[in-house]
């Protein structure tokens, strides 16, 4: 199964919001360090357009971490706005010889 995330900034409001990460050094620091741990793991692509970055994944476990990371992230940067879309994967297989004519 693969994982999609959509990245983007929000339409403007007229509530004015930071926009600025809330974390601390070292807390920025480890949240980069399980970001790059899991694109090693489990990035298949990312695409960016203006504002969006378009990333798929896959793995064991990754599309729960990648939410569990999303989350945090709704967190401490409220002015960004994530879409997470789960894939269905399909894989067909053919038979191993050709089928005789009827």
């Amino acid at each position: 199964m693969a994982t999609r995330a959509n990245q983007s900034l929000p339409a403007p409001t007229t509530a004015v919001e930071p926009i600025a990460c809330t974390l601390g050094a070292g807390d920025e620091k480890t949240r980069r360090g399980e970001w790059r741990e899991l694109r090693r793991e489990g990035l298949i692509s990312e695409t960016r357009e203006a504002l969006v970055l378009t990333t798929v994944w896959t793995g064991d476990g990754v599309p729960e971490r990648l939410k569990a990371l999303v989350e945090a992230e709704k967190q401490c940067c409220p002015f960004l706005d994530f879409e997470l879309e789960e894939l269905a994967t399909l894989s067909a297989c053919g038979p191993s010889s050709p089928r005789e004519p009827k």
